[in-house]
């Protein structure tokens, strides 16, 4: 999003409160439930025919939708454990799905959790 558009409908840092630590802005808001515990919050949205094409491989733009939110959170020092993901999307097939389901799915030992 650009900042100063972020800036011009959401209140500065500092006069945020109700357990907003961290305002929106480049990478993530940090959202404070409780002490010791905060959470990074961030949700890119990748639009068909602007960050990628239509005929893009299912499973490659999962992979691509995951890791742009996931190096946001690396960008903010933070360990990603949930993450919503938002697209533009063209119309997938039903053979189309399953690719992209698994490839969001994690990786490397971790698991999924219901």
């Amino acid at each position: 999003m650009n900042l100063t558009l972020s800036a011009a409908i959401w209140p500065p840092t500092s006069s945020l409160k109700n357990g907003v630590a961290l305002g929106i802005g480049d990478d993530a808001a940090i959202v404070r439930p409780g002490a010791g515990c905060d959470l990074h919050i961030s949700c890119d949205m990748l639009v068909c025919g602007r960050h990628f094409f239509a005929d893009h491989p299912p499973d490659a733009l999962a992979h691509k939708i995951v890791a742009v939110n996931v190096s946001d959170m690396a960008a903010m020092g933070a360990k990603p454990r949930w993450m919503p993901l938002t697209a533009a999307l063209p119309e997938l097939t039903k053979t189309g799905w399953p690719p992209f389901a698994t490839a969001c799915l994690p990786r490397r030992g971790a698991t999924a959790s219901a």
